[in-house]
C-alpha cells in the first residue's frame, strides 16, 4: 500500500486479483499483487525486479517478464 499499512482480506489472491481486473494490477509473482501506476522501473539486471516509487522491490516470477514488459512499455 502507498501509506506502507497491510490490509488483511480472508479472500485468497488470486480472488482479489479477479476483483481488480481492469484497473491496472498485476500479478508478477504467486505472492503480489501490484497496481502498474507505481511501478518505477523494471530491474533487468536484477532478474526482472519491479521497484516501486517507494523504493520496495518486487520479484518477477520468470513465466510473467515477457507480459510485465508489454504491459509497461503499452501502458495497458
Amino acid at each position: 500500500m502507498r501509506n506502507e499499512k497491510d490490509i488483511l482480506v480472508s479472500i485468497g489472491i488470486k480472488a482479489v486479483e479477479n476483483l481488480l481486473k481492469g484497473n491496472n494490477f498485476f500479478r508478477p509473482h504467486q505472492s503480489y499483487l501490484v497496481n502498474l501506476d507505481h511501478v518505477d522501473y523494471v530491474d533487468k539486471a536484477n532478474e526482472y525486479t519491479l521497484v516501486l516509487m517507494n523504493a520496495e522491490k518486487i520479484p518477477t516470477a520468470i513465466r510473467r517478464r515477457k507480459e510485465i514488459l508489454e504491459r509497461i512499455k503499452n501502458g495497458v
